[in-house]
């Protein structure tokens, strides 16, 4: 894969005390803190909260690669370190 081709993707969300909730889950999402008012989630549903409906999403959970089918049934829990990245093509 060409690194050219690959970017990250990035947003946030509010801190747990900013909404509140009593337990988040707390995870690292492209180098940033991110916090969910859960206590576990999915990939899917990760996704789905920062609006990414990029056709081709590549995600890593701990630095293993979850297959697209998996998305809705691989659990993210407080402390993992997730990355997701976006295709791009073009000239």
């Amino acid at each position: 894969m060409n690194l050219r081709s690959v970017a990250p993707c990035r947003s946030r969300l509010y801190p747990a005390g900013e909404l509140g909730y009593s337990f988040a889950v707390k995870i690292t999402l492209n180098s940033n803190p991110e916090t969910y008012p859960e206590e576990r989630l999915t990939v899917a549903e990760i996704l789905a909260r920062k609006r990414w409906s990029f056709p081709l999403v590549v995600v890593k959970v701990n630095g293993g690669l979850v297959e697209r089918g998996g998305y809705a049934e691989r659990s993210v829990s407080d402390g993992d370190e997730v990355e997701a990245y976006h295709l791009v093509s073009g000239g």
